[in-house]
């Protein structure tokens, strides 16, 4: 038995603003036929528990903590309209992540995708040895300067002007970061964090022809539907 044998991979991946009925498993109107085989052999579940929307709830995904235990109890931005939360997950560095863990058990832990825990506490020191995505909130999903490499010594993918759409972007460094796991024969941890379905509700022609007309019907319509 090989060591990564002996140490199961692992990936988490995360939508970001998506309703649990907008999967085709769920009931939704996108076929979703990957997702919807893996929950057809997997476990669904139907009640569930989460912190705070978005910052908080990331933070305690990566911790296994409460908001008030990781610091961060609102929005991790510093726009003077929004009401001040903790102090923040960035500077709270005796919090320890899931990625910090296995890489001190030797996993080879990457991320690709959504960060938004703050620019200064980024995934690198966090415990990810790799990483691409966006750092910040939401941004466009068509324009490559935005995104993020680290280290900062790594060179990025590089596409042909019109190429680069930042779903299949993140999915493409997901596979290089498995590729890269399985040659240096480590386990791997990865945490797939799409930044889709989340504003600016970019997609690609194809897709939006595809489904336009289901969804011009309105949200009330379509709840009823479900």
């Amino acid at each position: 038995m090989t060591f990564a044998q002996e140490k199961p991979n692992i990936i988490v991946i995360l939508a970001d603003d998506l309703g649990f009925s907008d999967l085709g498993c769920y009931g939704g109107e996108v076929q979703t036929p990957v997702l919807d085989k893996m929950a057809k052999q997997g476990v669904r579940m139907t009640q569930m528990y989460n912190s705070a929307r978005s910052c908080p709830s990331r933070a305690n995904l990566l911790t296994g903590l409460y908001p008030h235990q990781t610091g961060l109890g609102h929005m991790d931005a510093t726009r003077p309209a929004w009401p001040k939360g903790y102090a923040g997950f960035r500077s709270n560095s005796d919090n320890v992540t899931i990625a910090e863990v296995l890489k001190d058990a030797g996993y080879f832990t990457a991320m690709s995708g959504k960060w938004h825990l703050g620019k200064t506490a980024n995934p690198i020191n966090r415990g990810f040895l790799e990483y691409y995505g966006l750092l910040g909130g939401f941004n466009s999903f068509w324009n490559p300067d935005v995104y993020t490499r680290l280290p900062k010594d790594r060179n990025p993918r590089q596409y042909k002007e019109g190429e680069f759409y930042a779903t299949n972007v993140i999915t493409d460094y997901a596979i290089d970061f498995i590729n890269q796991a399985h040659q240096e024969e480590k386990p791997l941890f990865l945490y797939l964090a799409y930044n889709a379905a989340h504003f600016p509700l970019h997609a690609p022609k194809e897709v939006t022809d595809k489904y336009m007309k289901i969804y011009l019907q309105g949200w009330d319509k379509i709840r009823d539907q479900r």
